[in-house]
């Protein structure tokens, strides 16, 4: 009888510390602020786009093509005299009641620094797992951003200031 009460006892206390450690972790949760960035109902980003799309009298088309598993194909086509020079890494945005939105990446992602090119008059297309670096999107209208280089030849002592950097993009729907 005496352990029972004694069992009784440890397990009302031990339910009495838990108690008290949940409602003291309750309240010390800090108060929304004013410069808090809220995500507006419906748009699961919060940071705004501020990138300059270059329109297509630059010459560098992209369309980009997504499938139900979210595996896009990108097509980067060049219509001018310069080879287009890109790299691997990319951005997305989410466009929500007509403003952008960045999409953020997974934790601990990186893209190797390589070079890829598309000749004057010439496209490619590239496949990119979505997944990998964003995660499953929900459905929405997106897009895809990418930085380009124009330059008359690639890997010469040319001077830099003669390439054209752009910034292009290809919308989606998911």
């Amino acid at each position: 009888m005496r352990k029972q009460r004694i069992i009784r006892t440890v397990i009302v206390v031990m339910c009495g510390i838990i108690s008290f450690e949940t409602a003291s972790c309750l309240t010390s949760v800090p108060e929304q602020s004013e410069t808090t960035i809220e995500t507006t109902a419906g748009n699961p980003y919060q940071e705004k786009s501020d990138v300059e799309i270059a329109d297509e009298s630059a010459g560098i088309v992209l369309t980009a093509d997504v499938n139900s598993e979210q595996v896009m194909k990108l097509t980067i086509k060049n219509n001018t005299a310069k080879h287009l020079g890109y790299g691997d890494l990319y951005n997305l945005e989410y466009a929500y009641e007509c403003e952008w939105y960045k999409v953020p990446y997974l934790p601990n992602i990186a893209f190797p620094m390589v070079l890829y090119e598309v000749d004057p008059g010439k496209e490619k297309t590239i496949e990119i797992v979505i997944g990998w670096s964003h995660g499953v999107l929900p459905p929405g209208h997106y897009r895809i951003v990418k930085e380009v280089t124009l330059a008359y030849t690639f890997g010469d002592a040319r001077n830099p200031r003669d390439d054209d950097e752009y910034i292009v993009a290809a919308e989606f729907d998911i």
